[in-house]
């Protein structure tokens, strides 16, 4: 049998060797436990979180449009990049989120601004360049909110101080109001009912409105006595096109300037009288008498003062009879060039709409 015998002192190499070799393994396994277990899925979390996160901040970029953003848009894309926690990466996104909502405010508010000085007719540019610069100066999301409710208010007033001075400088006793109602339309009003609307008129209403002087167009409309059986020359109507089920008011409250019949109904007179038992028939053709007064004739007649206007009247109001066919053509007022041409377009040129008149109880 052989027998190893150790001098004291002396250290086994084996022993120690083997004694590293485990503690290695178990170091190993522990490095191994804690990276797989628990480092490398931090780490791939953290790198999910952050192209997450990447891709916000490009959502974010692309649906926001200040200056404000996207200065800070690099700014942001290193922070995320370098975070080295979820909780740093969450506090970086937290700003973010924070940076965003402020700036869609401020883009809104922008918009906003812009949309509301801006109407159909007239623009209130110094207003619009006042709104901006105080969008543009305030950092905080609070001061912007309580901007919002600022500018819809004093907007609202800028429209009315704008229509007010409009008003004013109108020198004719009728005023006409110009409105977008898609088409265009107008409303022909008393200096007081002006002043009425312009103060409980909406941001909306007073953006889509305009004050003008009475510059008279004269619109000829032929409608039947069946259809406007009391309307005569001076009296207020609402001027409407009609399309299919549809009636539009293009003008309101305006007035009828002329009423013409035509010759083939109201230019010749044939009656019979009897005087002393004698049956007696006359004729007479005004077209011709007053052609006839025009050439100097002595025995024509030359004043008829409104014949046709009274023949009518007097039928209507003293006997209740009436020519439902009887033409005329009733020669109304409008401001808008754009109202005029559409009613004279709709009235010679258009088979498939129609202009009607309305006759006004108080005009």
């Amino acid at each position: 049998m052989l027998n190893i015998t150790k001098t004291k002192g002396q250290i086994d190499v084996s022993v120690t060797v083997g004694i590293i070799f485990v503690v290695g393994i178990i170091v190993a396994a522990s490095f191994g436990l804690y990276y797989f277990g628990f480092e490398r899925p931090r780490r791939e979390e953290l790198q999910n979180s952050r192209q997450v996160a990447l891709q916000t901040l490009s959502e974010y970029e692309a649906d926001v449009g200040t200056p404000q953003f996207h200065d800070q848009v690099p700014i942001y894309r290193g922070r995320i990049q370098r975070a080295d926690s979820l909780e740093e990466l969450n506090s970086v996104e937290d700003e973010i989120s924070t940076l965003y909502e402020r700036e869609k405010l401020r883009e809104e508010l922008l918009d906003f601004s812009k949309e509301s000085t801006y109407g159909t007719f007239d623009n209130l540019p110094e207003l619009h360049e006042e709104f901006k610069t105080r969008i543009n100066e305030e950092d905080e999301l609070l001061g912007l909110e309580a901007l919002r409710e600022d500018i819809e208010r004093e907007v609202t007033e800028g429209w009315r101080d704008h229509h007010e001075e409009s008003i004013q400088n109108i020198q004719t006793t009728e005023i006409v109001m110009i409105r977008e109602d898609s088409p265009v339309s107008e409303f022909h009003l008393e200096r007081d009912n002006a002043y009425s609307i312009v103060e409980e008129g909406t941001l909306g209403d007073l953006k889509s409105i305009r004050f003008v002087e009475s510059n008279t167009f004269e619109v000829p409309i032929i409608e039947t006595f069946e259809k406007v059986p009391r309307l005569e020359r001076g009296d207020k109507v609402d001027i409407f096109e009609h399309t299919g089920d549809d009636m539009i008011r293009r003008v309101s409250n305006t007035e009828v300037l002329e009423v013409v019949y035509s010759i083939d109904q109201m230019s010749t007179i044939d009656w019979t009288d009897e005087k002393d038992n004698v049956e007696l028939e006359f004729s007479a053709d005004l077209w011709e008498e007053i052609k006839a007064a025009a050439a100097g004739a002595e025995n024509a007649r030359d004043e008829w003062d409104d014949w046709a206007e009274v023949v009518v009247r007097t039928a209507r109001e003293e006997a209740s009879i009436g020519d439902w066919d009887l033409p005329a053509i009733y020669v109304v007022k409008v401001s808008s060039w754009e109202v005029a041409s559409d009613l004279t377009r709709i009235e010679h040129l258009q088979d498939e709409k129609d202009v009607i008149l309305i006759r006004r109880k108080d005009g």
